[in-house]
């Protein structure tokens, strides 16, 4: 069996991604670049602690910044590097499959029930996620560098090791596991692998120094009675499946696991669990792409025990095709959602040259485009500070338990209706791939609804008469004061 088969599998799934926006956290990253414009220093955009007091120097700070600097806002170069990046960990997992199970036909498809997994494609479609797939192949080179190493004994491999590895703390957290792979890949060289624990150790204690976790909210970091049923949850996403059916073959895998006992078997199932073991200190954000770099050890544990019995290998294909296709979907349907996100956008864009200097009020905004767009409020990449929804508009968005409050992204109907009365602000409503003016219309329905004033946002220009003291000019959407200042209200 070729070793192209998993890299022509996984471009025939993952095509679409190619043609695929950004969306999400990607805006937060793409604008580094003007934060550092703006007084940030290169310093802290490397090293400062971001996104739930993670340091990806690698993988977010220097690949967005890097590739912004290149490439702007056209995606197309940022997914091919995500592409090239996962093409590299298939033809390592390839190798190292091969070495751990002495088949070239068992490595290729556990290859591919990897990279067709319904888990992964969300960390393969989504810029932001670059930290997974990054990481993956990082790990996967560390492990097949120190296998062959303790094979051939060459020292040239041995700094290798040593520098993919700790480049990989750059990466993700997730590197601090890699001595624990080392053991698991060549159990027999121990004594060797000792030696990785102290740079994992002391990039942990380093890293809670630095970027203390959060003991609140969703990614409080918890060791305590919900253990295992968070592991339960992961291993449900894992296999796919749910209730009595999850149960059986459960206990199917593990007698099979127990009665193998084989090395590849082993290693598999070692890996999913060592990679898998820090996601579960954060048991409010059970997250599916959190199975990026387990899978890949799970993927191999049950494709060598499946190939193992009669018929087996129509089951490998028969899921490997079922995932593809489920898959495939989901990437169409991402491509599909940042190409709305990108028409957004565009429409903003035009809608501010037409209006400069304006405050923009938007309705129309459905719940998935306010998620994968407007919630990171990516309008300062194309020049627009001002952007807001409308009352009703955010009123009538599904609530999402623990997220944001959709007030923080509107105002109230009194501040519209006085911005639009001064003409110092623009209604629109998307309609379709369109976005329609309707100040006048939407300014009379505000208007008639009667709204007060509940609150005051002090950097609304049209609240500027109300203040006095020591306002600083409006930054986005706050405004700094002096010792003193006053609101009339």
């Amino acid at each position: 069996m070729s070793p192209l088969l998993p890299v022509l599998l996984f471009f025939w799934v993952y095509w679409p991604a190619l043609g695929a926006w950004f969306q999400r956290d990607d805006f937060a990253w793409l604008s580094l670049t003007q934060r550092i414009g703006s007084g940030m220093s290169l310093t802290d955009a490397l090293f400062a602690p971001m996104a739930q007091g993670t340091v990806r120097t690698i993988s977010e700070r220097l690949f967005f910044l890097v590739g912004r600097r290149l490439f702007d806002l056209n995606a197309v170069p940022f997914h091919a590097v995500v592409m090239a990046t996962h093409v590299a960990s298939l033809g390592l997992a390839v190798w190292l499959f091969t070495r751990l199970t002495g088949s070239r036909w068992v490595a290729v498809a556990a290859a591919c029930v990897w990279t067709v997994h319904v888990c992964l494609y969300w960390p393969l479609t989504w810029v932001s996620a670059y930290n997974q797939v990054l990481c993956a192949a990082v790990l996967l080179g560390s492990t097949a560098l120190y296998l062959r190493y303790t094979e051939t004994g060459g020292r040239g491999l041995l700094g290798a090791v040593w520098t993919l590895f700790l480049l990989g703390f750059g990466v993700h957290e997730l590197n601090v596991v890699f001595p624990v792979l080392a053991l698991l890949v060549a159990p027999s060289a121990w004594r060797r692998a000792l030696w990785f624990f102290a740079p994992s150790v002391a990039f942990y204690l380093l890293h809670n120094r630095w970027a203390p976790k959060s003991d609140a909210g969703i990614y409080a970091v918890a060791l305590d009675h919900r253990l295992p049923g968070t592991f339960t949850e992961y291993w449900t996403l894992s296999l796919g499946l749910s209730g009595a059916l999850l149960a059986v073959v459960s206990a199917v895998l593990l007698a099979g696991f127990w009665w193998r006992r084989d090395r590849a078997v082993g290693f598999g199932l070692g890996w999913f669990l060592v990679t898998l073991g820090p996601f579960l200190l954060v048991p409010n954000h059970v997250s599916d792409y959190y199975l990026f770099v387990p899978l890949l050890g799970l993927s191999l544990a049950v494709t060598a025990l499946v190939c193992g019995v009669r018929f087996g290998w129509f089951l490998v294909v028969a899921l490997v095709a079922f995932q593809g296709v489920q898959s495939h979907r989901l990437a169409v349907q991402v491509a599909a959602d940042s190409d709305q996100a990108w028409t957004f956008l565009q429409a903003l864009a035009e809608a501010g040259r037409r209006h400069p200097g304006k405050s923009l009020y938007v309705a129309g905004v459905s719940d998935a485009l306010f998620w994968n767009s407007f919630y990171d409020r990516p309008f300062h990449l194309i020049g627009l500070n001002r952007v807001f929804l409308t009352p009703d508009n955010a009123a009538a968005l599904a609530p999402v338990v623990g997220r944001a409050a959709y007030s923080d992204y509107s105002e109230p109907a009194a501040v519209v209706v006085r911005e639009t009365d001064n003409h110092r602000a623009a209604i629109f409503e998307i309609r379709g791939e369109q976005m329609v003016n309707v100040t006048a219309a939407k300014t009379d329905l505000l208007r008639r609804s009667g709204a007060v004033l509940t609150s005051i946002a002090v950097a609304s220009p049209g609240n500027a008469a109300l203040l006095s003291g020591q306002w600083h000019e409006a930054e986005n959407n706050y405004r700094w004061t002096g010792q003193r200042a006053a609101v009339r209200v």
